[in-house]
C-alpha cells in the first residue's frame, strides 16, 4: 500500500504500527486492486476492482461447496448474501444466482450495512425460510468488498479498518430435506440477536466521510465498551436455552445471596463450557476475543481457533467466525453431540450467537488451513 503514496507519512506510520502490533500474519490476503496500487493509480480504486473481488470469493466458495455436497446449482431453493460495503446492481445474490444458472423462481435475498454479525442474521432468515417451506435449500454466503471500503484520509478511527480487515469469504448450505439428513453436519439449535439502541451504540462502528470528502469506516474509541454490553444481554438472554440445571441453580442462588446481603460485587457467571464444546467468537482483533475469553472464563484453548483465525486471515467480518469454526475442525475436530457456539459482533450494534450441535463426528481438512488449493 506504500507504493502508491496516497497516504501522509504520519498515516502510514500509524498504520504500520497498527499492523505490526495487531497480531496479524504475514499471509493475509488483500484483494489483487488494493495489493497493486501504485502512486500512478486514481485515488480511488476502480468499481470494476470492488466487483471482480465479491465475484472471485463468491463463486470459488460457492463452487467448492456444491462440488462437496454433489449438489447441482438447480438444487438450490434460495441464496441469502451478506455483504455490508458493496451492494451493486442487480444485487449480489442475483450476481450468484446468475453465475451457476439457478433455475427459474429461486428466491433471492441480499443483506447491506449490517457488519461482522451479519452472517448469523443470513442464518436467521434461512432458517425462518425452512420453518416456513418444505423440501428447501438456502444457500448462505458471507463475505466483505476490502476494495471498495479502503480508506484514503488520515483520520487514525478510519485508518484501522486498512489495517485490521482483510480479503475473505464462506459459504453454506442449510436444508430441511430428508435425503440430506446423511450428509448433514450440524442440526441449528438456537439463535439470539441482541441490537442495541442509543447514540453511542450507533456511533460505535459507522460510515464516515471526513472533512476531506474521503469515506470510510470509522471505529469509535466506545466501541468495546459497547461490545462488552451487547455481549452481556446476548449471553444473558442465551444462558438459560443453554445451561444446565446446576449452572442455572447457582445463578439463581447468587441472586438471592445478593439481594439479601445487597452486595454490588460482581454477579456469578456461569460456566458455559459445561454447555457448549466449541466456540467460534468473531475474530474481529485481539481485543475482541480478549474480552469474550475473560466474559465467558476460556480457556486458551477455547480461544486459540479465533486467535489463529486473525492471525492467518484478519478480520474478514462476517465469514470470520466460519474460519474459526473451520480451524475447530481441522486441527482439534467436533465430536457427535459437541456443542458450538457460533458468536459475532456487527455495526449497529449487534452481538450474535447461534448454538449448533454436531450430527455426527467432524475433523474436515479445511484447505483454508491446509493449504491445498481451492477451486
Amino acid at each position: 500500500m506504500k507504493r502508491s503514496k496516497r497516504w501522509t507519512a504520519t498515516s502510514e506510520e500509524f498504520m504500520t504500527k497498527v499492523c505490526r502490533t495487531s497480531g496479524l500474519g504475514d499471509d493475509t490476503y488483500y484483494p489483487a486492486e488494493v495489493a497493486t496500487l501504485t502512486e500512478c493509480d486514481t485515488l480511488k480504486t476502480t468499481y470494476r476492482g470492488a466487483r471482480a473481488e465479491t465475484e472471485m470469493v463468491l463463486f470459488s466458495s460457492v463452487a467448492k461447496l456444491l462440488t462437496g455436497l454433489k449438489l447441482a446449482p438447480q438444487q438450490i431453493d434460495a441464496v441469502i448474501v451478506n455483504c455490508s460495503s458493496f451492494n451493486p446492481v442487480p444485487s449480489l445474490a442475483a450476481c450468484v444466482i446468475n453465475h451457476f444458472h439457478m433455475r427459474p423462481g429461486v428466491k433471492a435475498y441480499t443483506l447491506s450495512g449490517m457488519g461482522c454479525a451479519a452472517s448469523i442474521v443470513a442464518v436467521e432468515l434461512a432458517q425462518e425460510l425452512l420453518q416456513n417451506h418444505r423440501n428447501m435449500r438456502v444457500l448462505i454466503c458471507s463475505t466483505e468488498n476490502i476494495t471498495s471500503s479502503l480508506y484514503y484520509g488520515a483520520e487514525k478511527s478510519m485508518l484501522l479498518t486498512n489495517c485490521l480487515f482483510r480479503l475473505g469469504g464462506a459459504a453454506a448450505v442449510l436444508s430441511n430435506c430428508r435425503k440430506d439428513k446423511p450428509i448433514a453436519k450440524y442440526s441449528q439449535e438456537h439463535i439470539v440477536r441482541t441490537h442495541l439502541s442509543g447514540d453511542d451504540a450507533y456511533n460505535a462502528v459507522i460510515s464516515h466521510e471526513d472533512d476531506n470528502g474521503h469515506v470510510g469506516i470509522k471505529i469509535g474509541r466506545d466501541v468495546m465498551h459497547v461490545a462488552g454490553r451487547a455481549l452481556t444481554m446476548n449471553i444473558t438472554a442465551l444462558a438459560p436455552l443453554i445451561l444446565p440445571i446446576s449452572e442455572k441453580v447457582l445463578y439463581v442462588l447468587d441472586g438471592i445471596a445478593r439481594k439479601v446481603s445487597k452486595s454490588k460485587g460482581p454477579r456469578y457467571v456461569p460456566d458455559f463450557k459445561t454447555a457448549v464444546e466449541h466456540f467460534a467468537i468473531h475474530p474481529g482483533g485481539k481485543a475482541v476475543i480478549d474480552v469474550v475469553e475473560k466474559a465467558l472464563s476460556l480457556q486458551p484453548r477455547h480461544a486459540l481457533p479465533n486467535r489463529a483465525a486473525f492471525e492467518r486471515f484478519g478480520n474478514t467480518s462476517s465469514s470470520s467466525t466460519w474460519y474459526a469454526w473451520s480451524h475447530i475442525e481441522t486441527f482439534g475436530g467436533v465430536k457427535r453431540g459437541d456443542r458450538l457456539w457460533q458468536l459475532a459482533f456487527g455495526s449497529g450494534f449487534k452481538c450474535n450467537s447461534a448454538i449448533w450441535r454436531a450430527l455426527k463426528p467432524n475433523n474436515d481438512q479445511h484447505d483454508a488451513w491446509t493449504g491445498t488449493p481451492s477451486c
